[in-house]
């Protein structure tokens, strides 16, 4: 189970401290609550590799319950490359168990980042429906450190209203979205 994908990477998004300490409650109530289930792995939100520095995302995974979890999921609904979210994870890690947080596992969406993020010209593509775009690996084992690779935002579900996606709202399935994932183009 993932735990509401960005919620933690965007506490920044909220306007007072007071809606930030609420979110981050909120998560770690579900973080303890769905940590108990038997038979339930749950993974909190850790945003992706571009976002958020490493020690940041720590320190919020930790005040958000990581701990009671297995542990966190980068790259839903973004594009970075499988090597650069394993990175990013081990930066986590380390710092989780700086924190006192220590065998913390994680997972990473894998559903569109096939051409990864970067651009012909090695620029950082726009999180928006970019062009360019790839699958990535099925739902498998996970590589370089990570639990599992898994595609978790459905492939062809738009990120809203811009790039090639102009007319389509966020999260509404698009068969011309999907196809380009699956092209490439």
């Amino acid at each position: 189970m993932i735990v509401e994908p960005d919620s933690l990477a965007q506490l920044g998004n909220l306007p007072t401290d007071a809606a930030r300490a609420e979110r981050t409650a909120l998560v770690a109530y579900a973080a303890q609550s769905l940590g108990a289930l038997p038979a339930t792995t749950v993974y909190l939100d850790g945003g992706n590799a571009t976002w958020i520095r490493p020690a940041e995302m720590a320190a919020r995974l930790r005040d958000a319950g990581v701990a009671h979890v297995r542990g966190f999921a980068l790259n839903v609904a973004n594009f970075d490359a499988v090597d650069v979210c394993c990175t990013y994870a081990t930066q986590i890690t380390t710092e989780l168990a700086r924190l006192d947080v220590p065998g913390v596992g994680f997972v990473v969406d894998t559903s569109r980042n096939g051409n990864g993020a970067m651009n012909a010209d090695g620029q950082h593509v726009d999180w928006c429906n970019p062009v360019g775009r790839r699958l990535g690996v099925p739902s498998s084992i996970g590589v370089g450190g990570a639990d599992y690779l898994l595609w978790i935002k459905v492939p062809g579900d738009s990120d809203g209203s811009c790039g090639i996606g102009e007319a389509v709202p966020a999260g509404a399935f698009s068969p011309y979205l999907a196809e380009r994932l699956i092209d490439g183009r």
